[in-house]
């Protein structure tokens, strides 16, 4: 399992437990349904559960061979 999965896993669990206090305070299932959903949708919105992997190379300032801008005209400067 990779650490994005281990990061989505810990974040829904923490809904689940904030929704179940919630519910258990409350004593209703509503309120348990309801804190869960918003908490997860929260935590989605906000970028603490990522459904999908993200691509990274402008965000980092890293770049691969295949994304270097290539040109016969003017070669890299050697400094």
């Amino acid at each position: 399992m990779g650490a994005r999965q281990k990061l989505n896993q810990a974040a829904i669990n923490g809904c689940l437990i904030v929704g179940g206090l919630v519910g258990l305070f409350s004593q209703s299932w509503l309120a348990f349904f309801i804190a869960t959903t918003v908490l997860a949708g929260l935590s989605l919105h906000g970028g603490e559960i990522r459904p999908n992997p993200t691509e990274r190379s402008g965000a980092s300032g890293r770049r691969t061979k295949s994304s270097r801008p290539t040109s016969r005209f003017h070669p890299p400067d050697r400094r």
